[in-house]
């Protein structure tokens, strides 16, 4: 994790773990995150639509527009959503954070942004939202007055907690239209042309 904000939000998550329980969504105090509320979003629906259910002043502020209601892979270039559809899916299974190296394109213009995803559990016990943050890693005079008018994928890690007995074993091992592929097995990696996606164990890089 880069970003500072990214590092702040998923320590706080972490605190809000009950020894290897996932917090549940009302253990979430806005007032505890009042500073990186802005750049939060919640993501529901995950077996379906995966869903914006809210949207921080300066997520939509980039893309010049209001964002809850809109699915969050179309926030993506097509050859890219089904990438965020696989992670989603990732976090949502497996109950484990995941990290996007993002590049925000406008017509003429582009910004890298860090994106942590963070699982919640509802009423049921079950997973059910996505906690998400947008850390600009820089702040270019033109956000609000150029729209982001899509995303592109340059990296991801999926954050295995160090108990997970299976964590050493888990690697990318393919990726391509039909998404992501995560296999047990030996530690082999391999990199798309134009991306580098690695799965890391437990802890902060």
């Amino acid at each position: 994790m880069k970003h500072i904000n990214t590092q702040k939000l998923y320590n706080y998550w972490k605190e809000k773990c009950q020894g290897n329980l996932i917090p549940l969504r009302y253990d979430i105090e806005p007032a505890k995150i009042a500073a990186h509320l802005p750049d939060i979003f919640l993501i529901d629906k995950l077996e379906e639509s995966k869903t914006i259910s809210l949207a921080g002043s300066r997520m939509c502020s980039l893309f010049d527009r209001e964002l809850k209601g809109e699915m969050f892979p179309t926030l993506f270039s097509a050859q890219d959503q089904n990438t965020p559809i696989a992670v989603c899916n990732t976090v949502t299974n497996e109950a484990v954070p995941a990290v996007f190296g993002i590049l925000a394109h406008t017509k003429d213009a582009t910004l890298s942004i860090e994106t942590l995803m963070l699982p919640l559990r509802g009423e049921s016990n079950k997973i059910d939202s996505l906690l998400c943050m947008l850390s600009p890693m820089s702040t270019p005079s033109w956000i609000g007055h150029k729209a982001v008018i899509g995303l592109e994928i340059l990296s991801f890690r999926i954050i295995w907690p160090e108990t997970n007995p299976n964590s050493d074993l888990y690697k990318i091992t393919k990726y391509s239209q039909a998404g992501m592929y995560v296999s047990q097995g030996e530690q082999q990696q391999t990199t798309d042309p134009k991306r580098n996606f690695t799965v890391i164990q437990g802890g902060l890089s």
